[in-house]
């Protein structure tokens, strides 16, 4: 197929916000976040015909917000914002802990036990990450190990046995001895880790 066999493009597609222009209108039925469709009209974006559909929707009242509260994809983000506030005033300014909380509540306009949440949540995040990046390690590490071992295997082949991307195995194969002593710190102190149960 040429070019010319497409047919062309409207003339809003060419706009730098034409990509939110096509998301918003299902963000706002979706999901209730109106907020693509405040930047569209704010930023003077290009109003299609499936925006106008949903701004007439919300005006008419057929299209309302969800009961509760909206579904916040910044919720991760907002709570690490939250804990890490709080971590700076008990480790950097030392305060004490309920002290810290309650400040952070009255700064970020939410409730004490928000507070609490979003430092378990960033905690519980930290560990989980770090578990990620222990399993990483640990099959980096196979991988370099298998690769230097059996100097005719192909990477493909590797990545096959240990059932994982192919893309690891080329990041094993062509890793810095510094990358690789980093990478078996981190994977002893995952194995440390697992041994003592956390």
């Amino acid at each position: 197929m040429t070019d010319d066999d497409y047919p062309p493009l409207p003339a809003w597609a060419y706009h730098p916000l034409a990509p939110l222009a096509a998301f918003a209108p299902d963000a706002a039925r979706k999901q209730g976040d109106w907020e693509p469709l405040i930047r569209l009209i704010r930023e003077d974006g290009p109003i299609t015909d499936d925006v106008r559909a949903v701004i007439l929707d919300i005006i008419t009242g057929k299209l309302k917000r969800p009961k509760g509260r909206p579904e916040d994809k910044k919720k991760p983000l907002w709570y690490f914002r939250i804990a890490y506030a709080a971590e700076y005033l008990e480790k950097v300014e030392k305060w004490k802990n309920t002290a810290a909380v309650t400040q952070i509540a009255k700064e970020f306009d939410v409730h004490e036990r928000t507070v609490k949440r979003a430092i378990a949540f960033a905690k519980a995040r930290e560990q989980q990450e770090a578990r990620w990046e222990g399993r990483a390690a640990t099959m980096i590490n196979i991988a370099s190990e298998t690769l230097r071992s059996n100097p005719g295997s192909t990477v493909e082949q590797v990545a096959k046995d240990l059932e994982v991307s192919v893309y690891l195995v080329r990041y094993a194969a062509g890793m810095s001895a510094n990358d690789a002593a980093r990478w078996r710190a981190v994977e002893a102190a995952f194995q440390k880790a697992l041994a003592s149960g956390n």
